[in-house]
């Protein structure tokens, strides 16, 4: 199958918005499996998005930058996910533990125009909801605004300015050796670097229990939660994806036991965060 029905299907979706296999099959005089098989085409490699949302079964594809068109359909959606999506849409950010059962049930079905994000919280994380158009780092600097330099401070500041600064040498920190004596680290350590990866810098915080490190493939930086407890919850999940959120990281969580099913359950949550077993 050629190529050449692109250029005339992302001219309709620039007219009409998100659009169906139907619409296709009516512009290209074709039958609508083979609309279907070329709108896939373009959404693997990335030319189209798809929504959740779905007409008469059937997902919308439509241009990344239009995203926001997806909103001419929310009188689709049943009526609770329609206040659900006004309430997200007016206050931009939800703390999933204050919202009711309901309501927290429909924002995983509004996938469209809620989007979940974690923020770290000691050696857990909390999850939190943002309306679509809400950038992550755009969330967290509400939930956590730079404090403003009141007026008040104008003198002390100045005084501090006129004051000659005092420059203390730095201490170097002498580079740490890896830890030969640690069997999951090494156990980590074999596994990443089958898979291409290098490791950068790593912290044992718990010896042949718990250990967590920055490690790099192709110029990517992820941030490694590697675990040898018998069955990992979703809590240790959301914790290792809070830690990774707070260093702007993706997420590689290594385990030598059992995830729950409610941590397999979860992971949808989590993007750019993905678990793998080693032995």
């Amino acid at each position: 199958m050629g190529i050449e029905y692109r250029e005339k299907i992302i001219s309709l979706c620039k007219q009409k918005g998100p659009i169906l296999p139907n619409d296709v099959a009516k512009m290209l005089k074709t039958e609508t499996w083979k609309a279907g098989a070329m709108l896939s085409e373009m959404t693997e490699n990335k030319i189209l998005s798809i929504s959740a949302i779905k007409i008469g079964g059937s997902p919308l594809y439509y241009l990344p930058e239009h995203q926001e068109k997806l909103e001419l359909f929310v009188n689709r959606l049943n009526d609770k996910d329609k206040k659900v999506f006004d309430f997200i849409k007016q206050r931009k950010i939800l703390r999933d533990s204050e919202l009711d059962l309901l309501t927290r049930f429909s924002l995983r079905q509004l996938k469209d125009f809620a989007k979940p994000f974690h923020v770290a919280k000691g050696d857990d994380a909390e999850l939190f909801w943002r309306f679509y158009n809400v950038s992550e780092e755009q969330a967290i600097e509400i939930l956590h605004p730079k404090p403003k330099i009141q007026q008040t401070q104008t003198e002390s500041l100045k005084q501090k300015l006129e004051q000659p600064e005092i420059i203390e040498p730095v201490k170097k920190r002498g580079k740490k050796s890896l830890p030969g004596d640690d069997a999951l680290f090494q156990k980590a350590k074999a596994y990443l670097e089958a898979k291409g990866f290098s490791i950068r810098e790593f912290t044992i915080i718990t010896k042949k229990k718990d250990v967590e490190l920055i490690a790099e493939k192709q110029s990517t930086q992820f941030f490694c939660k590697i675990s040898s407890k018998k069955n990992i919850s979703d809590t240790d999940i959301a914790a290792a994806y809070g830690k990774a959120t707070s260093k702007k990281l993706q997420a590689l969580v290594l385990i030598t036991g059992k995830i729950s099913k409610k941590a397999q359950a979860s992971l949808s949550s989590f993007p750019n965060l993905s678990v793998e077993m080693i032995s």
